[in-house]
């Protein structure tokens, strides 16, 4: 099984707004795997970095275009 990995900021008001995001992504078929302090804050209002992981669908060339890296 092949997976991929998407980072995402969120934006924390508050604990409802974080689930509901966080709520909005699993319904999209994506899982939370890790989250971080936002590195660069921009702002008054916190933020994480989150990274979600899903099943990968297939994509043409892929083991070429990872090799070539």
């Amino acid at each position: 099984m092949r997976w991929e990995y998407k980072v995402v900021k969120l934006e924390i008001r508050d604990p409802h707004s974080l689930e509901r995001s966080l709520d909005d992504w699993g319904e999209a078929g994506w899982e939370l795997v890790a989250t971080h302090p936002d590195p660069h804050p921009d702002g008054m209002t916190p933020k994480i970095m989150a990274v979600f992981k899903s099943v990968a669908i297939s994509i043409p060339n892929l083991e070429n275009r990872l090799r070539a890296r």
